[in-house]
């Protein structure tokens, strides 16, 4: 269930894990995106340099093709992450229709 759709007064949520080798698949995958869920209006995701990897890519890929997010950040990440996780993200945004910060 989703129990928040938007912020009063046009305040934009920014979830900022970035800078933090702790942050693991298991952790986005048990703690983000049920957040995400019920609140789904996060406009910046951080993660850039933590350890997520393919797992947590596919576990958000859900919120992501919803079009909440207008920015994205996943560079110099520490885990694992092949070219076809990418791809497949990819794919199912442009499947959706829904693209980050699309206007």
């Amino acid at each position: 269930e989703t129990y928040a759709k938007s912020f009063p007064n046009g305040c934009d949520l920014t979830v900022d894990l970035s800078c933090n080798c702790g942050i693991s698949d298991y952790g986005i995958i048990v703690h983000l995106v049920p957040f995400l869920k019920r609140w789904p209006t996060c406009r910046r995701l951080k993660l850039y340099q933590t350890s997520v990897g393919d797992r947590a890519l596919e576990a958000l890929t859900p919120w992501i093709t919803k079009g909440h997010a207008h920015e994205l950040h996943f560079s110099d990440l520490f885990g694992e992450v092949s070219s076809d996780a990418v791809l497949q993200l990819l794919m199912a945004i442009h499947k959706a229709g829904r693209y980050p910060y699309w206007k």
